[in-house]
């Protein structure tokens, strides 16, 4: 859905006449159409689309810091999480054949809490279970703590007041949200470090208020 998608969709509209908004939702496709409804994916903003920079492959941790508001949920979980699981999933370890693209693609989701991760990160006003069409939502299996896509895109739920939650699974995508209020930050953030080593160029989104902790003023001079 490029027309949709290559720029600022609602900055756009809201400098367009009535007449021209009419005429321009007139102008694309019946599936254009529903997906304005049915997605927050064509209403991001350009600095929301992260998989963009993820798949620039400039950096290894991609930092957003930025108050209420700002969409950083979004920014993490559909501009970047589900954009790469379903389309991109090369960039995390998809093998990218068959029938199934996105089988081999793993990526690691992780909030402050189990209970974050769940009321917030996927079943929250803009989480990934709630702000996507409903063909490309992923099946969450909360006894295994996984999602798995439709395409075989797959996912690990972790916390970051259990750092023995990352051991064992290799991640070629880890999002990782409100860092900055995780209660055994800096052990759950070592152990996901070593769990970023699948696919090509593993790399960290982290989403989070711009509190000057210890281990968020490190990750941002990483970042630099």
């Amino acid at each position: 859905m490029s027309t949709l998608h290559d720029f600022d969709l609602a900055r756009e509209l809201s400098l367009m006449t009535p007449a021209q908004r009419d005429a321009f939702v007139l102008s694309l496709t019946p599936t254009e159409q529903r997906l304005l409804l049915v997605s927050k994916a064509p209403w991001l903003r350009p600095s929301q689309r992260l998989a963009d920079l993820v798949e620039a492959g400039h950096w290894d941790t991609i930092l957003v810091t930025a108050g209420r508001g700002f969409g950083k949920t979004l920014a993490g979980g559909i501009g970047g999480v589900h954009e790469i699981a379903m389309r991109r999933p090369h960039l995390a370890g998809g093998r990218g054949t068959g029938k199934r693209p996105g089988e081999g693609c793993e990526i690691g989701i992780a909030g402050r809490t189990h209970r974050d991760v769940i009321e917030t990160m996927l079943r929250g006003p803009s989480g990934l279970l709630t702000s996507v069409p409903p063909e490309e939502a992923p099946s969450l299996n909360l006894q295994h703590g996984t999602l798995v896509w439709p395409n075989g895109a797959r996912a690990r739920l972790m916390s970051g007041d259990t750092p023995e939650s990352f051991r064992g699974p290799n991640f070629g995508l880890l999002w990782a949200d409100e860092l900055a209020h995780w209660i055994r930050a800096q052990a759950s953030w070592d152990m996901a470090q070593m769990a970023l080593r699948h696919g090509p160029r593993p790399v960290a989104i982290v989403t989070t208020t711009p509190i000057g902790s210890p281990l968020i003023l490190s990750v941002a001079y990483d970042c630099d």
